[in-house]
């Protein structure tokens, strides 16, 4: 769930990939993906596929887990945080980059395991925006992140999904550190979407 600092409401995020990966350290790292094309209804057999009417956001939330709480250890506590969390909304391509927002802090994230993945909590999360490239709108600016998933163990992928990102994100900064003129207005920009708990998308 989702808690914009400026406002009472509560949102809901559902991400539709969740990865898990553990260093030689110990150290935890777990991407989250929402990808639109999870989602993407198939078509009557045999006829082309149709294009979205609206530009398809894709959403990925990184956590990397500082150290692993202690048995006892209090989510509530102002000083329990463990992890730290980027969150990436990735639009489409523009002759800059991809266009992105970046939100970015930490969270409260207990791990535990279950064979094959593991049960992923996070607690008292706390993100803010800090960087925009293109033209997406930021609905959140800063927001409080709390939610309970189960992950599956995938290495590959998560490196995959990660080096997709990095790469988004380093045209962006070398965009901006070129001194590129913006981008004129479009017709349509992109805003990311969020549901209001308790009502059916």
């Amino acid at each position: 769930s989702l808690n914009p600092v400026q406002s009472q409401q509560t949102y809901l995020e559902k991400f539709t990939q969740a990865y898990i990966t553990r260093n030689a350290a110990g150290d935890y790292e777990v991407v989250l993906v929402d990808d639109p094309m999870d989602e993407s209804e198939a078509g009557d057999a045999g006829q082309p596929l149709a294009p979205s009417s609206s530009a398809s956001l894709r959403q990925v939330l990184r956590i990397r887990l500082l150290w692993r709480p202690v048995p006892g250890a209090k989510a509530d506590s102002p000083a329990a945080t463990n992890a730290s969390l980027h969150w990436y909304v990735l639009g489409g391509a523009m002759a800059e980059g991809t266009s992105m927002i970046h939100y970015a802090g930490t969270a409260f994230v207990a791990v535990a395991t279950n064979g094959p993945g593991a049960a992923v909590t996070i607690h008292n999360g706390s993100l803010k925006f800090v960087e925009r490239h293109g033209d997406l709108v930021d609905p959140l600016k800063a927001f409080k992140i709390d939610g309970k998933f189960d992950a599956v163990e995938g290495d590959g992928r998560l490196a995959e999904i990660l080096a997709d990102v990095k790469t988004a994100v380093g045209e962006a900064r070398n965009d901006r550190a070129a001194g590129a003129a913006k981008p004129e207005a479009r017709n349509q920009s992109s805003t990311l979407r969020l549901r209001p708990e308790g009502k059916s998308e």
